[in-house]
């Protein structure tokens, strides 16, 4: 088959066919979910180490989507790190791994255990002043039959700023932004 030819339709470059639209959708706040760990590896952004949980949504309104959780295990704030750190740890309660039997900070492969893992989660939104906007995973429980998986309310966007969007919502720096008065 030719490049430029595909079993999905013609390949024509046009809106509907290029862009992601949905797929990069702001998942509602407070949002629960059953959901997977793809990964948790260290990242690094701007001087602040953490580590990244990538979780995949397994049911709901946004099956297949991916949200991310930082935990700051590394940050100077005690309170931030204290909380991290808890996070991990209960981690490691709620899906039976044993910990590590070193005491120094975990690596990529020490966090390994947690692939594949599945838990209900709750999902957050965020916004800055600029505008971006996206969402967070705020908590993570022992997935259970009591486990109710449920759609939250989108948050009313303050910062949008209209001028930057282009016709799919998006603007120049490649954010979803959500806001009604886009017609689509």
């Amino acid at each position: 088959m030719s490049f430029w030819k595909s079993e999905l339709g013609e390949i024509n470059g046009s809106k509907e066919n290029s862009f992601a639209g949905a797929a990069f959708e702001v998942i509602p706040n407070g949002t629960t979910a059953r959901a997977f760990i793809k990964n948790i590896i260290t990242k690094t952004f701007n001087e602040d180490k953490f580590y990244q949980v990538t979780w995949k949504l397994i049911d709901g309104d946004f099956k297949d989507y991916e949200v991310q959780q930082k935990l700051h295990v590394f940050d100077s704030n005690p309170k931030k790190s204290f909380r991290a750190k808890n996070m991990l740890r209960r981690f490691f309660i709620m899906f039976n791994c044993s910990l590590p039997s070193h005491d120094n900070a975990l690596s990529d492969e020490d966090l390994s255990v947690f692939n594949s893992k599945v838990a209900g989660i709750k999902i957050f939104e965020w916004e800055t002043e600029d505008g971006k906007c996206g969402n967070w995973v705020g908590e993570a429980e022992i997935d259970t039959n009591e486990f109710k998986t449920q759609t939250g309310k989108k948050m009313e966007r303050k910062n949008v700023k209209k001028s930057s969007l282009n016709e799919a919502g998006i603007d120049d720096n490649f954010n979803i932004i959500q806001d009604d008065s886009i017609p689509f």
